[in-house]
């Protein structure tokens, strides 16, 4: 058949990524005759498909994603509405306004677990030649 006529097609070429072996071994049975590999596995490798695997959902970092938020904000081209929307959700006391969380400022020291993160998540972003799709 035609890779190009049907949507994603498990071969050579398509890989699921997964945060450790445990989270290999809970893949759906669907899926567990796929190339499944860690993002450690996987480095130095790329692949035309990609889907990463619950990445955030078995993530070690938790309130420390909301520094992204952050620096999103500080960059958004987003009209001024939606920045002081962001604005005040930043300057909340509690966690969340309005259905946002509320952004966290960087810290090198306290958001070590973050750092890895990232670098995670770069190294499979980066497998994708072609499509990366995230599942969470």
């Amino acid at each position: 058949s035609d890779p190009g006529a049907a949507g994603l097609e498990f071969g050579a070429q398509q890989v699921i990524l997964v945060r450790d072996q445990e989270s290999k071994m809970r893949l759906p049975p669907d899926l567990q005759g796929c190339l499944a590999l860690t993002i450690l596995e996987s480095k130095g490798l790329e692949f035309d498909d990609v889907v990463l695997w619950n990445f955030f959902e078995d993530s070690r970092a938790d309130a420390e994603w909301r520094v992204v938020l952050s620096a999103l904000i500080d960059r958004s081209p987003a009209p001024e509405i939606e920045k002081e929307a962001l604005e005040r959700a930043r300057a909340t006391s509690g966690r969340e306004e309005g259905g946002m969380l509320r952004p966290l400022p960087f810290d090198e020291r306290t958001h070590q677990v973050l750092q890895e993160e990232l670098k995670h998540l770069y190294v499979a972003t980066t497998r994708a030649r072609k499509r990366l799709i995230i599942f969470d």
